[in-house]
């Protein structure tokens, strides 16, 4: 537990420096108007890559004289992690990195315990029997001496002991699954501590009604808030509205103006004409078609800024709401009376009726007679905005759509893949009397697999793609979906085709070339050949050609630019995939191959350097995720025990008919623990306590050490912007760092730059792709040409990014000529948002590479933090 002495130091680290000097500089700077269509600066381009690589951003940010990057204010010479960093130094990344290294390390200590437990036992007994003769492998002898093959062709090929080790096995897994379980929450909550958010004071509420308002919510949840009872101190509560309409049209309708300004910029300058591409063809642009389609956009979203001013304080709200409270312990409270799962409810209905309790500290209230539902919720930078009036009706009716079209994915995989099992098995049946074609045998056991391992890849892309119209409500929902459908996916087209294929035991599981040979190769490429494809990724000489076609492009916004040269995020959800594919692949073929947990274990060990190198040296600095993902991928654990005493029992039947009622009553009690809701039932057994957070937070409010928040959910909520910048500018003012008069003109920027609230929706609509669009530009659906799709118009921003979070309220303007800013005859174009809204660049003038690189260097005044990551 992290002592009070060591909290305040973590406090001292994370504190921000609020200049008020550098708040009357940027006062003194005059407005100047964007440009839309002018070349980037290549070399603000290649600076702000180097300056969003995963580096050491907290410790270079306690250097007021680094210099950093204008756009996004992330430092461009920060120190790199260590590959030897401790996981603690990487919870700055979020909870979700570091736990998912801890993850593997689990998993790894599993692999350990079924080396020594399964492993040497069993191989040591298969290689002394020395009858693998009897399926003429002696072609395949280390393979098959290591298996039960070695037993020979007799009646009772699988041992009874082997059998019971393996249920020992499955019942130490399934103590240490829950050992896991609590261990991966501790380590979350000690990261928790490590760095305090925002979330930490936050609830998000379901279920309040679309007619609650936001004093409504404070009072109920002030009053019958907490579990215990006690009166809950709320700070402020921020409602989420109906926006994913407009959104929606507002993103159209920039990327048809888009398009129309290209083609007509072409037209202009006499240059070849853009074409749309899609997946199999291109097209000419009809400028007509799309002027249309222009006006239409343009007719909707002014209707619905028209009608917003009436409906915005009631007939837009969806019922959700961000309560933040006091005190880390008011939120954990409320949690824990109103954040319990329907299992949970259920047992302890049942519990509280068979021993009439009547305590009413467990009480659930109702507001306005709706159940309610509200929990800690995700990071601000990690929702969907737009999505969150998405509901769980319609949320499911899209996960089984995008369920359908996956399956049928997964169904064309399974059927191209078993087409080549079954060639392959015609082509290993012609040579399997040659004793000449040992090596012929190796290779058609070989190749399916490493053709399996490039189908998991396109797989996985369909996957991401299908699962990205889910609407999730965060990033971290989205990515839970994928990771659990990848790792279905891939286990269904790694592990049982060959199963399948090779079903009658007698004539193909130890014959060479047999199901043995399969299931080792597909563990030996499981385990160093999709580490080695992500090492060697071809997604790195894709981003090279990027860049390169940047350079060549006729011209390309700043915006643009920046997200090219960026390198690519981490896919954490492939990650998991792989690690759940992993256990998957082994459980399936421990009984029969039990050299599988050392090449699993090699696999991991091998998964765990990869993935840390590729993620602290060539990915960009990634999205922030919760512990949440890891806590749902460790229960990936029971259920693999399920497949594990399903195969043991198989196996059994198939080998050892006579001895297979252990394996049977074994697997039947694993179902029934799967089934069964032990752990909600344990639950209501367990007493809510608040204590750990009133013992270690005591000090802690939130006003307390809100101004050192990068990111809060009322400046994240692009409705609320400007409500937000408002509350953390009174903020300021009470904590005396800046004078009244500061305030009042920081106020009054604000107002000016945020009159209407469509002007921070656009913003985030331009500025931040829901995750759709992301994975259809990933997946290469819909794509133009490198000229049309990288043409941005960037509309005016209600703030500006500045040195400091007091200056991020209000935009840069030139001063005189004579200021060290602007040394330079070119102005510069700076009352963009990229304190809200990070993905929003500077659309730089037209600057030759030549020019960029002989002009002198120049001091603008960056943000001194970096701005959290959107999309």
């Amino acid at each position: 537990m992290t002592s009070l002495k060591s909290k305040s130091k973590i406090h001292d680290t994370t504190d921000i420096d609020i200049n008020p000097k550098d708040i009357n500089d940027s006062f003194e700077h005059n407005d100047i108007p964007l440009e839309h269509s002018e070349k980037a600066d290549l070399i603000k381009a290649e600076k702000h890559r180097q300056a969003r690589l995963v580096r050491q951003v907290n410790q270079a940010m306690k250097d007021p004289k680094i210099e950093k990057c204008e756009c996004c204010g992330f430092p461009l010479d920060a120190k790199p992690f260590s590959l030897l960093c401790s996981l603690m130094e990487l919870s700055e990344l979020g909870s979700g990195f570091p736990l998912f290294f801890l993850f593997i390390k689990i998993i790894c200590l599993i692999m350990i315990v079924g080396i020594i437990i399964i492993s040497i036992p069993c191989i040591i007994d298969n290689s002394i029997a020395e009858k693998g003769d009897d399926w003429q492998s002696n072609k395949e002898s280390w393979i098959i001496k290591s298996s039960l093959g070695n037993q020979g062709d007799v009646d009772n090929i699988y041992p009874f002991w082997q059998c019971i080790l393996n249920i020992i096995f499955m019942g130490l897994i399934i103590v240490f699954y829950h050992i896991s379980k609590w261990y991966l929450s501790r380590r979350d909550y000690e990261m928790d501590i490590y760095n305090i958010t925002s979330r930490d004071f936050t609830v998000h509420a379901y279920g309040l009604g679309e007619d609650t308002t936001a004093e409504e919510v404070k009072e109920f949840f002030e009053k019958f808030g907490r579990f215990d009872n006690i009166p809950a101190k709320v700070v402020k509560v921020n409602m989420a509205y109906k926006i994913k309409e407009y959104i929606d049209i507002t993103r159209k309708y920039e990327e048809t103006s888009n398009i129309l300004n290209l083609y007509e910029h072409c037209k202009t300058e006499g240059l070849p004409m853009p074409k749309a591409s899609g997946c199999c063809s291109s097209n000419e642009i009809d400028a007509k078609k799309l002027t249309e389609e222009l006006e239409d956009l343009k007719a909707k979203r002014e209707k619905f800024e028209k009608d917003m001013p009436i409906g915005v304080g009631r007939d837009l709200l969806i019922g959700q709401a961000f309560i933040t409270f006091e005190t880390q312990s008011d939120a954990r409270a409320v949690e824990m009376r109103y954040g319990k799962e329907l299992s949970y409810r259920i047992w302890d209905t049942i519990i509280k009726w068979f021993t009439c309790n009547k305590d009413t500290r467990n009480l659930v209230y109702r507001l306005k007679n709706r159940r309610i539902f509200a929990r800690i919720s995700n990071e601000a930078s990690d929702i969907f905005w737009e999505n969150l009036e998405v509901s769980t009706k319609d949320r499911f009716k899209n996960i089984i759509k995008t369920s359908f079209f996956t399956v049928f994915a997964v169904s064309v995989s399974f059927g191209m893949v078993f087409s080549m099992k079954y060639i392959g098995q015609v082509e290993k049946d012609a040579i399997a009397n040659n004793d000449n074609d040992g090596w012929g045998l190796r290779l058609i056991s070989i190749w399916p697999s490493i053709v399996i391992i490039i189908i998991n890849f396109v797989l996985g892309r369909s996957t991401r793609y299908f699962s990205s119209f889910e609407r999730p409500h965060t990033v971290t929902s989205y990515n839970a979906s994928v990771a659990i459908k990848l790792t279905i996916a891939m286990f269904v087209n790694t592990a049982l085709i060959p199963l399948i294929v090779n079903v009658n035991w007698k004539n193909n599981w130890f014959e060479p070339g047999g199901l043995v040979t399969e299931a080792t190769y597909l563990l030996i490429s499981n385990a160093f050949i999709s580490p080695m494809i992500y090492l060697f990724s071809p997604t790195i000489c894709l981003h090279k050609l990027r860049m390169k076609k940047v350079e060549k492009a006729v011209f390309i916004s700043q915006n643009e630019a920046n997200k090219m040269f960026e390198n690519p995020p981490v896919d954490i959800a492939q990650r998991y995939a792989n690690v759940g594919k992993t256990i998957l692949l082994t459980f399936c073929y421990g009984p029969l191959v039990p050299s599988g947990f050392i090449l699993s274990f090699i696999g991991l060990i091998l998964e765990y350097w990869v993935s840390k190198y590729v993620l602290l040296r060539r990915h960009s600095w990634p999205q922030r995720l919760s512990g949440d993902l890891s806590a749902l991928m460790i229960q990936i654990l029971p259920w693999g025990v399920l497949l594990y005493a399903i195969m043991n029992y198989v196996y059994m039947v198939k080998l050892s008919f006579e001895y297979s009622e252990l394996a049977f009553f074994w697997m039947i009690a694993v179902m029934a623990y799967v089934a069964f809701p032990f752990e909600s039932l344990f639950c209501c057994c367990k007493k809510n306590d608040v204590s750990v957070w009133e013992r270690e937070h005591f000090k802690e409010k939130y006003e307390d050490i809100a101004e050192t928040f990068i990111d809060d959910f009322d400046r994240a909520n692009p409705v609320t912007v400007a409500q937000g910048w408002n509350w953390i500018t009174d903020l300021l003012i009470r904590k005396k760092i800046v004078d009244s008069d500061q305030g009042a003109k920081m106020k009054s920027e604000i107002e000016k730059k945020s009159k209407h609230v469509f002007e921070s929706i656009q913003q985030y609509a331009v500025n931040r792709e829901n995750v759709d669009q992301l994975e259809a530009r990933k997946f290469g659906l819909n794509l133009l040409t490198i000229g049309l799709n990288s043409y941005i118009k960037f509309p005016k921003a209600p703030v500006g990014t500045k040195k400091n979070l007091a200056n991020a309220l209000f935009p840069n303007k030139q001063k005189d000529k004579t200021n060290v800013l602007f040394t330079n005859k070119d102005p510069k174009v700076s009352d963009i948002n990229t304190a809200s809204y990070p993905n929003t660049q500077k659309p730089s003038l037209v600057v030759p590479y030549e020019e960029a690189i002989a002009r002198p260097k120049v001091d603008p005044v960056y943000p001194s933090y970096p701005a959290p990551n959107y999309y």
